[in-house]
């Protein structure tokens, strides 16, 4: 029976990083983009919830509810614009 120098053999391509993995290409999904993946679905989720609710709990039409959702979609978009161009041009150059 051959004895293996070190440590077993299974646990090499673990202790051995390619070279993909050296560059970062097999790091996985950063933080930030965990987070705003996390931020869309909950938004969506909570847009349907509450349409459901307008409109089969609190008797709105349907025309009412994506006319309101399109004026709040407006101004969540200038706001965030806001930000991030407020942002963008303060910084020093």
């Amino acid at each position: 029976m051959k004895r293996w120098r070190g440590s077993e053999p299974w646990t090499w391509l673990a202790k051995s990083p390619s070279a993909a993995h050296i560059d970062g290409m097999e790091s996985g999904p950063s933080e930030i983009a965990i987070f705003r993946w996390l931020a869309a679905v909950g938004a969506i989720v909570t847009a349907l919830s509450v349409g459901y609710i307008a409109h089969y709990d609190l008797g709105f039409s349907r025309q009412e509810i994506r006319t309101q959702a399109v004026i709040c979609a407006v101004i969540i978009g200038l706001l965030m614009a806001t930000a991030y161009f407020g942002k963008k041009l303060r910084k020093p150059k």
